[in-house]
């Protein structure tokens, strides 16, 4: 189920994963467990505070539901990019955001049997 309401979570980690992305992983409190199920392949829209704007920004997760305990999405910055660029240099642990609850049609409608997905760049995130 997907909601149109944000919701305030904080970050609880921010790992630098290259010089041009970092995940975030963010603590999801109990009362919201069950709104931030997710399957694979879904994603997460943040509404950033920029510069006395709201951005709404849509990442796909990189935690894996079932084996990752704790929520999180990995940005790559963009040149230019008013969103990547604010969370890849201003966002850090303690710090909250405002999240939608999980959304996207991209899952498999079961996760028996097998798969061949093929992608490229970050577009290998939901992928993965």
């Amino acid at each position: 189920m997907t909601s149109t309401r944000y919701h305030r979570l904080t970050v609880q980690a921010v790992t630098d994963e290259t010089s041009d992305a970092r995940s975030i992983t963010l603590a999801v409190p109990d009362d919201l467990q069950s709104s931030f199920r997710y399957r694979p392949g879904q994603f997460l829209t943040l509404r950033l505070a920029v510069d006395g704007r709201h951005l709404p920004r849509c990442y796909s997760m990189s935690s894996t539901p079932g084996l990752d305990s704790a929520l999180r999405v990995t940005v790559k910055r963009v040149a230019g990019g008013r969103g990547s660029n604010w969370l890849c240099d201003r966002l850090w642990p303690g710090d909250s955001l405002e999240v939608m609850a999980p959304a996207g049609g991209f899952t498999p409608a079961g996760l028996e049997g097998d798969f061949l997905l093929g992608a490229g760049g970050s577009g290998i995130t939901p992928v993965f």
